[in-house]
């Protein structure tokens, strides 16, 4: 009896109903739900191949979801939704987005966990992403915010432009890898700061002067190897002098 009203409270508090099964593009996820890959989907040419509601998950279950304008588009302006891997988000102009047009409210967020978003045309946008154990490689652009980009175990290589990037806002990440992207390995521009731990960023923009890291504050750097800085305010101008953080400033 004890264990029943212990399983229905943890339920209620958390918000979310039974797992939905996603076996087909075009599925919507409503609000608060969680939804589970069951198979790997190829969306092809779709405007979407899952949509998210505000609040909800989706979980990739160690398949690929592969194509569609959007892979996975978070459908709110103001709140955070989920996708937790194993799993890949690849073959789509954004893998994972939190808006159709690229614009949405200052408020929504993407919460990604152990996924790997790769030769997309971006990897993953929105207004703020917090990030665990997520790579993206060989995509257009790797990882891009609004307001702001933290994460634990980030990966970002081998992009044709920039990494990590944040429009407006912050990048905060323990133990980023951004090397050998053809810009900037990681970009705060319009006011933001570069902040990272334990990290490695090296082999970035050789077209732009090999900067590894572009921030419009002044980066805070803590056991970082990086190459070259520089404080540009925007990831198109290249004129800004180093802030004299890494090896070769």
């Amino acid at each position: 009896m004890r264990l029943a009203i212990l399983t229905l409270a943890l339920s209620t508090i958390s918000g979310f109903s039974h797992a939905m099964d996603v076996t087909a593009c075009g599925t919507v996820v409503p609000e608060r739900d969680i939804a589970v890959l069951q198979a790997d989907l190829d969306c092809g040419v779709l405007p979407v191949g899952v949509t998210l509601g505000r609040g909800a998950r989706l979980e990739l279950n160690g398949h690929v979801l592969s194509g569609g304008q959007q892979a996975v588009l978070a459908d709110f302006g103001a709140g955070h939704a989920w996708v937790d891997g194993p799993g890949a988000v690849t073959g789509a102009e954004v893998g994972i987005t939190t808006a159709a047009d690229g614009v949405s409210g200052r408020g929504a967020e993407l919460r990604l966990t152990d996924v790997d978003l790769h030769d997309n045309d971006i990897g993953a946008f929105a207004d703020r992403l917090r990030l665990t154990r997520v790579t993206a490689e060989r995509n257009l652009h790797g990882l891009a915010s609004n307001f702001g980009l933290t994460g634990v175990d980030v990966v970002a290589s081998d992009n044709t432009h920039f990494g990590v990037w944040s429009a407006a806002g912050k990048i905060k990440i323990r133990r980023l890898t951004a090397t050998n992207n053809g810009w900037y390995g990681a970009i705060a521009t319009q006011g933001g700061r570069v902040t990272l731990i334990d990290s490695t960023v090296s082999g970035n923009a050789p077209a732009y002067g090999a900067i590894d890291i572009s921030s419009s504050r002044r980066p805070s750097l803590k056991n970082v190897g990086c190459g070259r800085s520089s404080n540009s305010y925007s990831v198109f101008f290249t004129g800004g002098t180093s802030w004299n953080v890494c090896a070769d400033d």
